[in-house]
């Protein structure tokens, strides 16, 4: 009996006479086998690359369209965006739930709803709605805006700011956009 058991096993150790035998590199028989012996295919790279640029692309276009979920789900909201002085409530902030954001859109919707009619030239969405938009942030409501009205006059503006920030709005941890009808459109 010449031959140990040990002659069989896979040598570890440093081969002299092999330069680049460093690293993986030293595994790359013992994949190679198994894959030929497993019938799994050979990895392809170009694959992994092109899927991870489109997973990247993919997320860079939802972190800059953070309402297009809400866009593809809902009506599609105007991307004309006009910005109105919001009126701040100088009382504490409340905690976000979903039946007080129902709560305050039906409170703040009938005020603006008399802001917006009184102006003749308000123009409706496709859906025949007239939107606006709150974006809260941590201590509350930190911007207001009016959707799809190009040249919205500063008076109307000034009265639907004050009607939406006639409430203490609820905190929240990152800019929420809360977006609703205050013209044609029921509560959701």
């Amino acid at each position: 009996m010449s031959d140990k058991y040990s002659d069989f096993l896979p040598r570890f150790g440093r081969n002299r006479n092999k330069r680049d035998d460093r690293g993986p590199a030293r595994f790359e028989h013992f994949i190679r086998e198994a894959r030929l012996r497993s019938q799994m295919p050979a990895p392809r790279p170009g694959i992994k690359i092109v899927v991870m640029i489109v997973v990247i692309m993919g997320l860079g276009w939802a972190l800059q369209e953070r309402d297009t979920l809400v866009a593809l789900v809902g009506p599609r909201t105007p991307r004309i965006r006009t910005v109105i002085p919001l009126a701040v409530s100088v009382d504490s902030p409340l905690t976000y739930t979903p039946t007080l954001m129902d709560e305050l859109k039906a409170e703040v919707t009938p005020v603006a709803r008399a802001c917006m009619e009184a102006w003749p030239d308000a123009q409706r969405d496709s859906s025949g709605q007239i939107r606006v938009e709150v974006v809260l942030g941590k201590g509350g409501a930190k911007e207001a805006a009016v959707l799809g009205q190009e040249n919205l006059p500063e008076s109307v503006g000034r009265c639907v700011g004050e009607a939406l920030g006639s409430v203490r709005w609820p905190n929240s941890t990152w800019d929420q956009t809360v977006r609703f009808a205050v013209v044609g459109g029921a509560l959701k």
